[in-house]
C-alpha cells in the first residue's frame, strides 16, 4: 500500500469515529495537505500523531471494533515506515500502538514499545512526543502498582512458601516501587514539556504527578502539583482541565484531613463556574462544597447553603439534582437526631419526583423515606423496652409505640417494590429486600433472640406482616425475655 493510500485511510478512521478534539481535527487537516505537497513521510507522521491523540476513545467497549481495524492500519503503517526508514513516522506509530497496548491492559508490552518510540523520539529530536511517550511509561508502571498491589505481582510458586504478613509486606514494596519509578519518569516528562513551551501538556503532567503523589500518600505533595496544573489550564482558558486539577486538590485535602484547604478548594471550584456562567456545573460543584461541609460536621451551614444549591437545580429543571441536596440535608438532621425534619424532607423529595414522573426517582425516595421512618420506629420501641424495664416491667408505665410510622414505611417499601419490578431495576429490587430482610431481622431480635440465630443459621426469610403486642403484665419471666411478639407468620426456605 501507498502512504497516500496509507494516510488517506487513517485518516478517515480518525473522522469515522466522530471525535471533536481539535488536536485531532488540525493533525487530519496537516497529514492532508502534506499528501497535497507531496511530503508523505510528514503526512504519515501527523496521521500516526492523530490516531495516537485519540486512542484513549477506544476505553469505550462500542468502539472495539474500530478500535482493531485502526490497529491493523497503524501496524500496517509502522512497518511501512520503519522499511522506508522514516524514524519520526515510525516513532508516531509506536506511540499509537502503545496507546492502545495500554488500553488493553498490557503494560509491560506498552512499556517497551513507549520505550522504543522515546529512542526514535530522541533521534528526531521530538520532544512533544516523547513525553507523550514517558507518559505511557507512567502509566503503565501506574498500572502495574495497581495490580501488584493487589496480590497479582506475588509469584504463584512463592504464595504459599510465605505468611499472610509477608505477602501483604511485599506487596506494598513491589507498589511504592512501580510508584516511585512512575514519579521520576513524570517529572521527566513535565520538564520535556517546559523544554517545549507546551503549557496543555506541562499541565497535564503536572495533573498525572498529583495523582501518582496522591496513590503514593503524598498527600500535600498531590495538592502542590495539582495546583500548579490548575495555574497553567487557568492561563490557557482550559475551565473543564482547571476543574479536574481542581477536584484532585480537594481529593487530596480529604485525604490529608485538611478541611479547611477542602473547603477553599470547592469554594474555589463554584466560583469558577459561576463567573463562566456555566449553571449546570455550578450547582455540582456547589454540591461539592455542600459535602465538604458535611465531612467538616458543619451542619447547619450545609442546610442553610443547602436552599440556594436547590435553587440552582430548580433552575435548571434538574430533579436529580435537587434529589442530591435534600439528601444532604436529610443526613444532616439525622445526624443530629431530627428525625421529623429529616422525614419532612424524605417526603418532599417524594413529590419532587412525583410531580416530574420520574418513576425511578419516586420509587428511590420512598424507599429512602421508608428506612426513616422504620429506623424510628425501632429506636422507639428499643428506648421503650428499656424504659420498661427501668421500672420493673410495670405494664401500667408503659408507652406502647405508635405502628404508625413502622406501617407507613412497609406501604412504602411495598409500593416502591412494585415500581422497580415494573421498571425492571434489579439495583432498585435488591435494596428492597436488603431493607426487609434487615427489618425481619431487627424484628426477630426484638422478639427472641434464639430464633434469630436459628434464622442466620439457616439463611431463611420470614414472610410475615409483624403485629407488635406486649406480654401480659402477670408473667414476669416473659416480660423479662421479650416484649414483642410476631403473629400470623410463617417461614420458608
Amino acid at each position: 500500500m501507498s502512504v497516500p493510500d496509507l494516510v488517506a485511510e487513517l485518516v478517515a478512521a480518525c473522522r469515522g469515529l466522530q471525535v471533536i478534539d481539535d488536536e485531532v481535527v488540525q493533525l487530519c487537516k496537516h497529514a492532508e495537505a502534506k499528501v497535497d505537497r507531496g511530503e508523505g513521510s510528514e503526512a504519515l507522521a501527523s496521521a500516526l500523531q492523530a490516531v495516537a491523540a485519540l486512542s484513549n476513545v477506544f476505553e469505550n467497549p462500542d468502539l472495539a471494533t474500530e478500535r482493531d481495524k485502526v490497529v491493523k492500519k497503524v501496524s500496517k503503517a509502522v512497518t511501512l515506515a520503519k522499511d522506508l526508514g522514516e524514524t519520526k513516522a515510525w516513532a508516531f506509530g509506536l506511540l499509537a500502538q502503545a496507546k492502545i497496548q495500554l488500553l488493553r491492559g498490557r503494560p509491560d508490552t506498552a512499556s517497551r514499545t513507549a520505550q522504543d518510540a522515546i529512542v526514535l523520539f530522541q533521534q528526531s529530536r521530538e520532544k512533544r512526543g516523547e513525553a507523550d511517550a514517558l507518559c505511557i511509561v507512567v502509566d503503565a508502571l501506574f498500572q502495574k502498582a495497581e495490580k501488584a498491589g493487589s496480590g497479582e505481582g506475588i509469584r504463584q510458586s512463592e504464595f504459599l512458601k510465605k505468611t499472610g504478613s509477608e505477602i501483604e509486606k511485599e506487596m506494598q514494596m513491589l507498589r511504592s516501587k512501580f510508584l516511585d519509578d512512575a514519579i521520576r519518569h513524570g517529572g521527566k516528562a513535565v520538564d520535556l514539556c517546559r523544554q517545549v513551551g507546551d503549557t496543555k501538556r506541562e499541565a497535564q503532567a503536572l495533573l498525572m504527578l498529583a495523582n501518582l503523589q496522591l496513590q503514593a500518600g503524598e498527600f500535600h505533595g498531590a495538592i502542590q502539583y495539582a495546583e500548579e496544573a490548575s495555574d497553567l489550564f487557568a492561563d490557557i482558558d482550559d475551565y473543564d482541565g482547571r476543574a479536574v486539577a481542581t477536584n484532585m486538590c480537594i481529593e487530596g485535602a480529604i485525604a490529608a484531613k485538611d478541611g479547611n484547604e477542602a473547603l477553599q478548594q470547592s469554594m474555589l471550584l463554584a466560583r469558577m463556574w459561576k463567573d463562566v456562567g456555566d449553571k449546570e456545573q455550578e450547582a455540582l460543584a456547589e454540591c461539592m462544597v455542600l459535602k465538604v461541609l458535611y465531612m467538616r460536621g458543619e451542619l447547619e451551614q450545609l442546610i442553610s447553603k443547602a436552599k440556594e444549591v436547590q435553587e440552582l437545580f430548580k433552575a435548571l429543571k434538574d430533579d436529580r439534582g435537587q434529589a442530591l441536596v435534600l439528601d444532604a440535608v436529610i443526613k444532616s438532621h439525622l445526624q443530629t437526631d431530627n428525625i421529623d425534619l429529616a422525614l419532612a424532607v424524605a417526603k418532599e423529595t417524594e413529590d419532587i419526583f412525583k410531580r416530574s414522573g420520574d418513576r425511578a426517582g419516586e420509587a428511590y425516595a420512598m424507599h429512602g423515606t421508608a428506612q426513616i421512618q422504620l429506623d424510628q420506629f425501632f429506636m422507639t420501641f428499643e428506648d421503650n423496652l428499656e424504659e420498661h424495664k427501668r421500672v420493673g416491667y410495670n405494664i401500667e408505665e408503659y408507652e406502647e409505640p405508635s405502628l404508625e410510622g413502622y406501617n407507613a414505611g412497609l406501604d412504602r417499601i411495598s409500593q416502591a417494590a412494585k415500581i422497580f419490578v415494573e421498571l425492571k431495576d434489579e439495583e432498585g429490587q435488591m435494596a428492597v429486600k436488603e431493607t426487609m430482610d434487615r427489618t425481619i431481622m431487627r424484628s426477630t431480635l426484638l422478639q427472641d433472640p434464639e430464633e434469630t440465630k436459628f434464622i442466620v443459621k439457616k439463611s431463611r426469610h420470614q414472610d410475615t406482616h409483624i403485629k407488635w403486642v406486649l406480654p401480659k403484665p402477670e408473667d414476669e419471666d416473659t416480660l423479662a425475655k421479650k416484649a414483642p411478639a410476631i403473629e400470623e407468620g410463617k417461614d420458608h426456605e
